[in-house]
């Protein structure tokens, strides 16, 4: 006997409705946004080793 598929919940599908912001809050959020993007970045070039410059091993 085949069991029935389950529904799988939405994980982008909101669960309340968008607030409306005020021009000013609009603009805190977005600076707010763009600071931990540019965090986020540094952060994580900052973990990747630099291979600038070094050859891998046999392509000599």
């Amino acid at each position: 006997m085949r069991k029935p598929f389950r529904t799988q919940v939405d994980l982008f599908a909101t669960a309340a409705r968008p607030v409306e912001l005020t021009p000013i809050d609009h603009q805190k959020a977005v600076a707010l946004l763009q600071v931990l993007l540019t965090e986020a970045v540094a952060t994580a070039s900052a973990d990747v080793p630099s291979t600038v410059g070094k050859r891998e091993a046999g392509n000599e």
